[in-house]
């Protein structure tokens, strides 16, 4: 789809050097599902749920087959690619999810670290939400940590709300679209 952001600036945690990214978006197609590339995506999962593992899998083969699981299930997955860096992020979604009548449900987004605060993850769920539209979904859904307050309030910016569901350690947000 192209570049998203033309002139992103970036502190390298480890440099302490500021310097620019060009990032893109690219559809799941557009990559070979490879070792590598469940290598790269597996590494991206592992440290966007670092400081929060009791919500991310335990293992990268844990998380391997999850998003194994995620490819399987999603109509909607978007890869964010930075040339230098490689995968930096993603989101996998369905609109044909059901959940209490048709919903777009966003099963994950994920986006390391050091390159998160920067408007991709709003960019990715915006993208999603003009995915459900096309497809005639009217509502998104999503399950959320429970003590995941950065997520919570980020999810709550965008317009979800809590619908008052939930699971051990899960909440159940939605938004009408």
């Amino acid at each position: 789809m192209g570049t998203i952001f033309d002139e992103i600036k970036i502190k390298s945690p480890q440099e302490k050097i500021e310097s620019t990214v060009k990032i893109e978006i690219k559809d799941l197609s557009e990559f070979g599902i490879t070792d590598r590339f469940f290598d790269e995506i597996t590494k991206v999962y592992m440290k966007a749920y670092e400081g929060m593992e009791e919500y991310g899998e335990p293992t990268e083969k844990h998380a391997r087959k999850y998003i194994r699981w995620l490819i399987n299930h999603s109509d909607f997955f978007k890869i964010l690619y930075d040339k230098k860096t490689g995968i930096i992020g993603f989101i996998a979604c369905s609109s044909e999810w059901w959940w209490n009548g048709k919903t777009g449900e966003i099963h994950e987004i994920c986006i390391t670290p050091e390159f998160q605060k920067m408007g991709l993850g709003k960019f990715l769920i915006m993208q999603a939400i003009e995915y459900f539209k096309i497809k005639g979904v009217n509502k998104v859904g999503l399950w959320v940590g429970a003590n995941n307050e950065k997520a919570i309030r980020f999810y709550k910016s965008l317009g979800f709300d809590f619908t008052g569901e939930s699971f051990p350690r899960w909440m159940r947000m939605e938004k009408e679209i």
